[in-house]
């Protein structure tokens, strides 16, 4: 598993190792510790009490542990998505430690090497199993069938997945907290106080558990986003995981005036509740092309089979970033969030370049020359362009003010609004997966967006031309 290189980072991680006493230093506070840690150039410690040790690494020693855990997840797809480089690097501290703790000094023997080795992949093995979180949502009050989006399923709390744990939705119902092994009427809690109305359910192959668990969240997020861009934009604005930042159901508003008025009242602020009943399956069902087209991507970000994984994970990037920005109360940050989401689409790097990805997008997937007249007739494709990407830079770079009603002005003396923005990003997210669809069967399709991109402005030009 290990190459020649990454053998010599474990051999110079092993040369800083050591262990001092703490006779007649301890008791140690916050400062006296760190003082003493830094005075021996210590880090990545174990404290042996009973022994009146502590060992550890050198900062430099840590340095080469860093490398080595950068060096291992960059080897392998797999390693990459299943650690965090801080993860593994506390991993790997550990396995060093108990290797060398009241051990002799000297090289590291082929033995210690081969049984480093397998027990680095021993370690990996263990995390190549699929982990299936169940994520509570808020997406509707009401009850509906469950659907699929990707690789998420999607139960009201009605019809929760019993068969999972082997039981009946009546003994699901009597849970209580004794005896309740995986916490499912701690779940249920949870679900009662924060209005939560379905289950999310989504398996995780080959992570280890807290990277299992963010990478669960985001593909939840994900899924959210592909039904907000799929739904009537303001029924489901507010649909969101739990566990994430998320409005309150209901509130109450008290306000007196100065006139010696006043006033209250309570709104409920549930997504889709304004969507009749088995309303919300009946919307995806209408548009199945397209809901599988987006779970594709969701599928090939989440367990890196597809033949465009690259453009997947950019696709499903660029939807968490809408799925955040239609949340927004804030004008002027939603406008910087929906900026970002088609940045991120485009793999943009600058402020002209990210002027010339959305013409290029407005002329590729829409039809539009830069100089060509939007619908509503008060602007062209190109000032449209201008006047996105200058509102998000104003608002990140602090020249316009973030807490005021107004966005910026465009080239011109334009403004776009939220509005145009959020239908724009919605109807390019989904018109890029539908590309990325027929790209995909294309011949010898690359996995970078400038030639996805090249291929569909020829695409698009030989249709234009066929009688």
């Amino acid at each position: 598993m290990l190459d020649q290189g990454q053998f010599e980072m474990l051999e110079q991680a092993r040369a800083s190792f050591k262990t001092v006493s703490t006779e007649g230093h301890t008791p140690f506070d916050d400062r006296s510790f760190a003082a003493f840690l830094q005075g021996h150039d210590l880090t990545s410690v174990t404290v042996l009490p009973y022994e009146s040790q502590i060992a550890g690494f050198s900062k430099d020693g840590r340095a080469q542990i860093d490398a080595l855990a950068r060096s291992l997840r960059a080897a392998s797809p797999s390693q990459m998505r299943a650690v965090t480089n801080p993860v593994l690097a506390g991993t790997l501290t550990k396995m060093l430690t108990q290797m060398l703790r009241g051990r002799a000094d000297g090289a590291f023997t082929p033995a210690e090497l081969q049984a480093f080795d397998e027990g680095l992949a021993a370690w990996f093995a263990s995390h190549a199993i699929v982990r299936t979180h169940y994520i509570p949502c808020i997406i509707s009050p009401w009850a509906d069938s469950s659907f699929t989006v990707g690789q998420v399923r999607f139960h009201h709390h009605t019809d929760f997945p019993v068969e999972d744990f082997r039981m009946t939705l009546a003994q699901f119902h009597a849970l209580t907290d004794a005896g309740d092994l995986n916490d499912l009427a701690g779940l249920k809690t949870f679900m009662s106080e924060r209005h939560a109305d379905w289950i999310a359910v989504v398996g995780v192959p080959g992570h280890e558990p807290a990277q299992a668990r963010v990478t669960a969240d985001l593909a939840v997020d994900v899924a959210l986003a592909i039904v907000q861009l799929l739904t009537p934009l303001d029924h489901y604005r507010q649909a969101s995981r739990c566990t994430a930042r998320s409005a309150p159901a209901w509130r109450v508003d008290v306000v007196l005036t100065s006139d010696g008025g006043g006033a209250g009242g309570r709104s409920n602020n549930q997504p889709g509740l304004g969507v009749a009943p088995e309303g919300l399956g009946t919307i995806l069902a209408a548009q199945d092309r397209e809901l599988q087209s987006m779970g594709s991507r969701l599928a090939g970000y989440l367990d890196g089979s597809s033949m465009l994984p690259g453009l997947d994970e950019t696709w499903c990037n660029a939807a968490y970033w809408y799925h955040e920005a239609i949340a927004e109360p804030l004008e002027t940050v939603a406008i910087a969030k929906l900026e970002t989401a088609i940045e991120v689409l485009f793999r943009s790097v600058s402020s002209s370049g990210s002027n010339k990805r959305l013409t290029d997008a407005l002329e590729i997937f829409f039809g539009l020359q830069k100089d060509d007249l939007l619908p509503n007739g008060q602007m062209t494709a190109a000032d449209f362009a201008a006047a996105i990407v200058t509102a998000r830079s104003r608002v990140l770079h602090g020249t316009w003010q973030t807490l005021i009603p107004d966005l910026p002005e465009g080239k011109g003396g334009k403004t776009v609004s939220l509005r145009a923005a959020e239908q724009f990003a919605r109807l390019l997210l989904v018109k890029f997966s539908l590309g990325l669809d027929q790209y995909g069967g294309s011949a010898a399709p690359v996995d970078q967006v400038e030639p996805f991109l090249d291929w569909l402005r020829t695409a698009s030009s030989r249709a234009h031309r066929q009688p």
